[in-house]
């Protein structure tokens, strides 16, 4: 007994050793690694190299520098190429069927490079869809592998590195798990039936960089939107054709850009319930909840044959100040100064390819719950509520409110190809409305420039354009204001507006609009054209008083600021009518005239009027400048010259007698005194059957004489003279009076401002020139006995200074003298004519004494 219990302790011992030697002890064999190489590439079809293959019985092999090249017209590279590969193999199943049976493999730091040629075809597809005995392979671990992928379809090329593979309790028809993951970025673990195709796996992702296989998932999804990272946590189970799905998505870096938006660098968050039919390829989204930019959206629908949709969207809560941000400046580039809040519930209906998102087929609506829209230009924010209907054809707006606290206004219309053209069709309505609380739809410096005080009015507007550029809209409505009171910053006052106009984006017609401001008042027809560019308008101006000192208070408040030099592109053409024109607190009655306005200059081709109890007709010119500069040609007919001197001057009660006068004239100011500095003008100026009134410093004798009164009128048949006024003078060289008793004379200068310097004569008709007696007047009557005076006329016209010349009476004096001193020389030359010389001297300084006392007697005499 002991020595059999030796004998199998020995045979075990001897056995053990066997068995550490077999563990341990390797060997080459190259005719093995031939063989290998040749049964290999004759079941693959491939190419296959193997640097060196050593053997041990126990643990099974190990291949060194292992390479796979693909099929000849993929090139040389190689499909596969490993440093290591280790085959582990089952000893006993390999004694008994005279074979090696592998049962694990473990591949290390292996190299796959996959060629995508132009047809689509991959360099790996034989080896994919071969079918062969099934393998006895039960566990298979690759480490730290890296895959490039060459698409030369895709135009790109693709790599992944870092990738582990571990299977396990591997059976061709029976489950088996695995674990896969790809650096620290995606990990996936599960169970997998080859037979049947069912999967049960959870996959776990944290910033999974998606971008490098968007010319992939891009052929699924529109080409508008790009992905950067992934981060997901799901479950995936397969079973038959039925496949379902539950997890959360973490979208990062979604950007998504069209003509409406512009989505840049988001995140977007996805919990979803999924199910499909992989037999119908149609998936199922029992249910998503999207969050996007801290929005909620829920969605459910199919996909069928991964491309079309029908999808149902509600969308509770759309906070509009966070969407804003992604609608496109092209949309609206003014929507950047809008202050746009409030919340919009939608729901969507939609159809149609995965592929083109932008393209959809949708019907939906939105309910607009209080939209506060404001913008910095606007005194306070509008509200807006109503519904919104919309497909991708049309935005249909049945109806909505916009209101502030005290107006409501209503809206409806529709945007046609909102995805395109985005043209806008809309009417705004509105009766009975305070015009201070429309007016809070308007910009703030219009506001403040309009001055609305009171008043309501009747709207209805209509707007046709591209949504895009609303400047270039078509506008068109209907405005009738009642009792509206305004005061603008350009007039020192209220300005009363009622009546009614209509109005497009370029035009505005009226038929009667009525307006008042202080004691003026206007009634207006016409139309105004280009008023986006250059505005033209035509008009007929009715009134029954236009007060021009109140409105020419705006022009002067404009000339106390010297830096105002305002210049617009308005031209004007028109007629006036007004029945009383106050100017300069005169009244001028039946005033017509036509009128143009073009580059801040004002034409009037024709002008009547009735002033001072005749008429002015002529035509002339304004220019609005700094200073207004005018011009004016035309005729004053049967005018009463003393009303208008007591108006335009400080001659008063001096003058009177109907004027008719052809003059031009020319200036600057609209103030009197500035007139009167720069007028400049040219006239012919007539009279008739007047009459002169005034004081005269004569010697009431000399009046008596001429049976005049101290306080006198001078009556006249006619009065003419032409004249010229420049730098605040007239003057005159041709002024005449004819009367029936005596004719004037008369040239020189008045100022504007009354002062008189005159030269001048006068000239009594023959039946007075009888009645004054005296040695004068025998020195100052002409041949025909009329008794002419020379005068000077100095001082004002209210107080004048009139002064005789001395010079005809002293040239009519020395002439008798002279002639009397001839005689009496010639007498004493007879009597005495050696004493000729010295009495010739004598005499003749004896007369020089005796002319100048007899010119000092006559001169007394009359001025004393």
């Amino acid at each position: 007994m002991k020595r059999i219990l030796k004998i199998v302790l020995v045979l075990a011992v001897v056995l053990l050793t066997a068995v550490v030697a077999l563990f341990f002890i390797t060997f080459e064999s190259p005719e093995l690694k031939n063989l290998l190489v040749e049964k290999v590439s004759q079941e693959l079809g491939h190419k296959v190299e193997i640097e060196r293959l050593t053997v041990n019985l126990l643990r099974g092999a190990e291949l060194k520098n292992v390479v796979l090249y693909p099929k000849e017209k993929f090139g040389q590279r190689p499909l596969l190429q490993t440093a290591e590969l280790y085959l582990r193999h089952k000893l006993i199943e390999s004694l008994l069927a005279r074979r090696p049976v592998i049962n694990q493999m473990i591949i290390d730091r292996p190299g796959l490079f996959v060629i995508r040629d132009e047809e689509g075809i991959l360099s790996c597809r034989d080896l994919l869809e071969r079918k062969g005995r099934p393998s006895s392979i039960s566990r298979l671990v690759i480490k730290e592998a890296k895959i490039t992928l060459q698409d030369k379809k895709a135009g790109t090329e693709i790599g992944l590195d870092k990738i582990d593979l571990k299977i396990t309790d591997f059976s061709p028809s029976k489950p088996f798990k695995f674990k896969f993951n790809v650096g620290k970025e995606l990990k996936a673990a599960g169970e997998v039936n080859i037979t049947t195709g069912d999967v049960q796996t959870k996959v776990v992702c944290r910033d999974f960089p998606v971008l490098i296989f968007g010319p992939y998932y891009k052929q699924f999804l529109p080409p508008q939107l790009s992905i950067k990272t992934l981060d997901t946590d799901l479950k995936v189970e397969k079973e038959q054709d039925r496949l379902s799905s539950k997890g959360n998505l973490q979208i990062k870096g979604v950007s998504w850009q069209d003509k409406l938006l512009l989505v840049k660098d988001e995140k977007l968050s996805l919990d979803y319930n999924l199910s499909g039919n992989l037999k119908e390829n149609k998936l199922t989204v029992n249910s998503l909840k999207a969050i996007f930019s801290e929005m909620q959206i829920y969605l459910s629908g199919t996909i069928e044959d991964f491309d079309r949709i029908a999808f149902n969207v509600s969308w509770p809560e759309i906070e509009l100040s966070r969407i804003k941000k992604f609608i496109q400046k092209s949309v609206n580039p003014e929507l950047d100064a809008t202050d746009l809040k409030g919340i919009v519930s939608l729901q969507v209906k939609s159809k149609g390819s995965l592929k083109s998102l932008s393209d959809l087929d949708y019907d939906g609506q939105a309910e607009l719950k209080t939209i506060t829209f404001q913008r910095k230009d606007l005194v306070e924010p509008v509200n807006i509520s109503g519904q919104v209907r919309f497909n991708p054809r049309e935005i249909v707006v049945p109806g909505l409110i916009l209101f502030t606290d005290r107006l409501r206004l209503s809206a409806s219309g529709r945007i046609i190809e909102p995805s395109s053209k985005a043209i806008l069709e809309l009417t705004v309505k509105g009766d009975d409305l305070a015009l201070i609380e429309v007016a809070k739809f308007f910009p703030k410096d219009a506001l403040s420039k309009i001055g609305i005080l009171s008043g309501k009015v009747d709207l209805k507007t209509e707007i046709a354009g591209q949504l895009n550029d609303l400047k270039k809209a078509a506008v068109t409505g209907n405005i009738v204001l009642n009792d509206v009171r305004l005061k603008p910053d350009q007039l020192d006052g209220i300005l009363e507006l009622s009546g009614g106009c209509h109005f497009t984006e370029k035009s505005l017609t009226t038929q009667r609009l009525s307006a008042k401001f202080g004691r003026s008042d206007f009634t207006v027809s016409g139309e105004a054209k280009n008023l986006q560019r250059s505005p033209e308008i035509r008009f007929s101006l009715n009134s029954k008083l236009m007060n021009i000192d109140e409105l020419l208070a705006v022009y002067k408040k404009r000339e106390k600021r010297p830096d105002v030099q305002e210049k617009t592109d308005l031209v004007a053409i028109g007629t006036l009518d007004i029945s009383e024109l106050i100017y300069l607190k005169e009244s001028y009655r039946n005033v017509h005239a036509e009128v143009k306005f073009a580059d801040n200059e004002l034409k009037i081709p024709s002008l009547t009027a009735n002033l001072y109890d005749g008429s002015l007709g002529g035509q002339g010119r304004l220019l609005l400048a700094k200073i207004p500069t005018y011009e004016f040609t035309g005729r004053i007919t049967d005018v009463t010259v003393n009303q208008m001197l007591s108006h335009l001057t400080p001659v008063k009660d001096l003058v009177f007698g109907r004027l008719t006068a052809d003059i031009s004239f020319s200036g600057q100011g609209v103030e009197l005194d500035q007139m009167k500095r720069n007028l400049t003008a040219v006239g012919d100026i007539r009279l008739n059957d007047g009459r002169l009134r005034g004081r005269l410093p004569l010697k009431e004798g000399f009046l008596n004489l001429l049976g005049i009164s101290k306080e006198r009128e001078i009556p006249y048949q006619g009065l003419s003279a032409q004249i010229k006024i420049k730098d605040g003078v007239i003057k005159t060289a041709d002024f005449k009076i004819s009367g029936r008793d005596m004719d004037i004379w008369a040239s020189g200068e008045v100022s504007l401002d009354s002062r008189l310097n005159l030269l001048g004569t006068s000239i009594l008709s023959k039946d007075l020139s009888d009645m004054v007696r005296g040695e004068v007047s025998s020195l100052l009557k002409d041949k025909e006995g009329r008794l002419s005076v020379s005068y000077e006329l100095t001082g004002t016209l209210s107080s004048p200074r009139f002064r005789l010349s001395t010079r005809d009476i002293t040239e009519k004096i020395q002439q008798e003298s002279e002639e009397k001193v001839t005689k009496e020389v010639d007498r004493l030359k007879e009597e005495v004519q050696e004493r000729l010389k010295e009495e010739e001297e004598r005499l003749k300084k004896e007369a020089e004494k005796k002319i100048k006392e007899e010119t000092k007697r006559l001169l007394d005499k009359l001025f004393k």
